[in-house]
């Protein structure tokens, strides 16, 4: 699990996944997806790199942007469960065109 800009609450056991999920299709320009559901009872969020190549992701307001230079990696198939510390959107970019599966959870909650 990653902490990204402050501490995690504590989960409770077992995590829920919230009841909706998004998808953001990547390609080699930065595109952004808001956050489906709630921060403040889901906060967070499980990004699944659904595709065959790596890719870049980040989170912040409604202009957030992705950059392979100074972004954070979720190689082809792998799943990264992260604290979204407020912010409600996420960005990601690609070299190639792949897929971001993206749910939502109350604790780190990456499906593989």
């Amino acid at each position: 699990m990653v902490s990204v800009l402050g501490s995690p609450p504590v989960p409770p056991p077992g995590s829920i996944i919230a009841p909706i999920a998004a998808t953001l299709a990547v390609t080699t320009t930065s595109a952004n997806i808001l956050l489906p559901n709630s921060i403040t009872l889901y906060p967070f969020v499980n990004l699944l790199n659904d595709g065959t190549g790596e890719l870049f992701f980040a989170l912040g307001s409604s202009a957030v942007t992705a950059s392979a230079a100074d972004s954070i990696p979720i190689p082809a198939g792998k799943c990264l469960s992260v604290y979204c510390n407020g912010n409600d959107y996420v960005a990601a970019v690609g070299a190639a065109a792949t897929t971001l599966r993206i749910t939502q959870s109350n604790g780190p909650a990456c499906p593989r």
